[in-house]
């Protein structure tokens, strides 16, 4: 080695050299973390915008099929179709299955009433209603031990409703149980004098019993 030249730097890297790497190190690290949490952040976005607007559509489905089942039988076509679009976009809501079983009911299609408030029952055991339900479709199948089952049931969870009554003393009335028929026709008179068909089964009863 010549008195003039330089010692070797032993391999170092320059200090510019190791700045630049050093940024494009946290550049890279910046864009593997940030980029996959702005995809997940855009995706939760155009999910919760779908949400919102499936919200929307469902509350005016259940609202218009509200309105039209109020016309009875001459509106009970149109709001099974929009109850039955409501209940797919939300299949967990109780109120849907059973606005969809009562237009079905109004339409006498007693299969498909079955299948809702079976699916009703699954959500909530308890929803006297869906008992209810099931047991008007078993009458007009003329499954009358299957109708008193539900009917029953309905009863035991709400003993206030009227219609229950009256439609469980039909069902004793099919299988041929005329003094059991004849306590609910009784009961149904004691809170509602008015009830003309109650009165008219009652008779029925009466006849059957001999009083």
């Amino acid at each position: 080695m010549s008195a003039g030249s330089k010692p070797a730097s032993g391999g170092k890297c320059p200090p510019g050299v190791f700045v630049l790497l050093l940024f494009l190190i946290v550049l890279g690290m910046f864009a593997f973390f940030h980029l996959p949490t702005q995809r997940i952040k855009q995706a939760q976005e155009g999910v919760n915008e779908d949400q919102s607007g499936q919200g929307a559509r469902f509350t005016e489905l259940m609202q218009s099929g509200k309105n039209l089942l109020d016309q009875g039988l001459n509106g009970a076509e149109k709001a099974a179709g929009l109850f039955a679009e409501a209940a797919q976009i939300h299949g967990g809501d109780l109120d849907a299955r059973l606005n969809l079983a009562n237009a079905l009911l109004l339409l006498n299609r007693t299969a498909e009433v079955l299948e809702q408030t079976q699916q009703a029952i699954t959500l909530n055991p308890n929803a006297a209603a869906a008992h209810y339900l099931r047991g008007c479709a078993f009458i007009r199948e003329g499954s009358f031990e299957q109708a008193a089952q539900s009917l029953q049931i309905a009863k035991q969870i709400d003993h206030t409703i009227n219609a229950v009554s009256y439609q469980l003393g039909r069902a004793h009335q099919g299988l041929g149980q005329w003094e059991a028929a004849t306590l609910q026709f009784e009961e149904v008179i004691q809170f509602d004098p008015l009830h003309p068909s109650a009165y008219y089964n009652l008779s029925q009863t009466y006849l059957r019993t001999d009083r």
